[in-house]
């Protein structure tokens, strides 16, 4: 995916987010695994994708998916379109 990052994949129902057990880093380090980047049901109608370096996420889906998350007042969500790069912070560009 990016040359300068490991992906592991899990394939699971989404109740099991963040319980899989593995360990990406050595046995003796206890540390949790970070949330998960890319994630998408077997059907593949949605895909969110969250970079662990901004504070924003991008959500794909149908257009009454992408209604559903524009019409929530408790996100700060703003439509993109395809291949547009999100600004460092969003609530500056607006």
């Amino acid at each position: 995916m990016h040359g300068e990052r490991s992906y592991l994949l899990f394939r699971g129902p989404a109740a099991d987010v963040g319980q899989w057990g593995a360990q990406p880093y050595a046995t003796d380090v206890e540390r949790p695994l970070p949330p998960a980047s890319l994630t998408w049901p077997a059907d593949h109608a949605w895909f969110i994708a969250a970079d662990v370096d901004t504070s924003w996420l991008c959500v794909g889906g149908t257009q009454q998916l992408i209604d559903a998350v524009l019409a929530r007042p408790d996100l700060d969500a703003a439509p993109a379109t395809h291949g547009a790069a999100p600004a460092d912070d969003d609530r500056e560009a607006r």
